[in-house]
């Protein structure tokens, strides 16, 4: 018998006490299950710009066992500055964020970050993670991707834009109990073009890269292996491990060399596309919006345009392929199409779409999206959008 997806969407404004988080693109968001000091389960949202294009410092929680938003205090002092289009992942308890933007009014310019925090769950406390003066360090950038290594040990950083808008293609690992950043050698062969806006996201047992901006959207499918020398013997990062909740002790980080791999994959392939929102979860990667370019017959390119569909990278097939979800019924409500917006996955299997921008409006609102099977059906092809019209 044929299955299709199905998208089905309920809004989240209204499920849980607290006000939602102010309207806001670029931000950061993440899932971390924190039962042994609080009991509950819990989404944070961090930073970005508002609907008067300012960056946004503010740290927003939503517990779901309790089933209300609201805004920890840092009782230790600040946590990283203002900031929209950083980069953040999940390892243990913790959230950390890198690098991003804000605009400085006075100079008439973006300042470009390189700082690594961490936010501690247990306390919800943040700390800047230093390195020593000399010691190698990612370039300022933003819009990059931030990544928990697979066996745990380290954070993984690819590309971004430096502060002149050049798109990067290096690759940085920081090591969590060396507390120290390497720059990722590559192995050879074929690697992805520099880009920014991609999604970077862990299955079980490897890292995906999809789509982004390399001077025009990509709608291309990497799939990223690093392996780390430690005391002479190689480590894959795909291995399963501990999730490096021990305290760090200071030295240099080892050596590590990436391979990349393009995926050709049959299916419903998604559209190229940039500033996306991406998650693992359950069966799949999935990929949610983002912005497109729609070319002429003769190749011509127009003014592009947002998407919002839902496509999963389904893993429990025989072999890796893509799938397009049609939407739940023809009369509920739906999220409207966006892109620098966040998808976030829970343990009980649903996504939360939180905020963006349309292109004409910064978005504030929050759905729940949750896929399933639909017996009868087949899954249907991407859809392809109509540009706006000009003006």
């Amino acid at each position: 018998m044929t299955t299709a997806l199905r998208a089905v969407w309920l809004s989240a404004e209204s499920n849980f006490q607290g006000s939602l988080p102010e309207a806001r693109c670029g931000h950061v968001a993440a899932s971390i299950k924190n039962h042994a000091a609080w009991g509950d389960e819990f989404i944070i949202i961090h930073g970005g710009i508002n609907r008067e294009r300012e960056a946004l410092d503010s740290l927003a929680v939503l517990g779901l066992d309790q089933g209300s938003w609201n805004s920890p205090s840092n009782p230790t002092g600040p946590g990283p500055s203002a900031r929209a289009f950083h980069a953040g992942a999940v390892l243990g308890r913790r959230l950390y964020v890198f690098g991003g933007h804000v605009y400085v009014k006075q100079q008439a310019r973006l300042h470009a970050f390189n700082d690594l925090w961490c936010l501690d769950t247990d306390t919800w406390e943040w700390a800047r993670l230093e390195t020593e003066a000399e010691a190698p360090t990612p370039c300022p950038r933003d819009r990059a991707c931030l990544v928990a290594s697979l066996d745990g040990s380290s954070l993984l950083l690819y590309g971004g834009a430096d502060a002149s808008n050049r798109r990067l293609d290096d690759l940085w690992r920081y090591d969590i109990a060396a507390r120290a950043w390497a720059e990722v050698g590559a192995a050879g062969g074929a690697r992805p073009r520099p880009r920014c806006s991609a999604t970077l996201c862990a299955l079980p047992n490897r890292l995906l890269l999809f789509g982004g901006d390399n001077y025009g959207v990509s709608g291309e499918l990497w799939s990223l292996n690093v392996v780390v020398e430690r005391a002479g013997a190689a480590v894959k990062t795909s291995r399963e491990g501990p999730g490096g909740d021990g305290k760090p002790a200071t030295g240099p980080a080892p050596p590590a060399t990436a391979s990349w791999t393009l995926l050709s994959l049959e299916g419903a392939v998604p559209l190229p596309r940039r500033g996306h929102a991406a998650a693992a979860s359950g069966r799949g990667f999935l990929v949610s919006g983002g912005f497109t370019e729609h070319r002429s017959l003769i190749g011509i390119k127009s003014r592009g345009v947002c998407l919002d569909d839902v496509s999963m990278l389904d893993r429990e097939a025989e072999s890796l392929v893509w799938r397009a979800a049609v939407p739940g019924s023809n009369d509920a409500a739906t999220p409207c199409a966006r892109e620098k917006h966040s998808l976030t996955a829970v343990s009980d299997g649903r996504l939360l779409l939180f905020g963006g921008t349309d292109g004409r409006t910064t978005l504030g609102d929050a759905w729940w999206l949750h896929v399933e099977e639909v017996a009868g059906a087949a899954d249907p092809a991407p859809a392809h959008p109509t540009p706006p019209r000009p003006g």
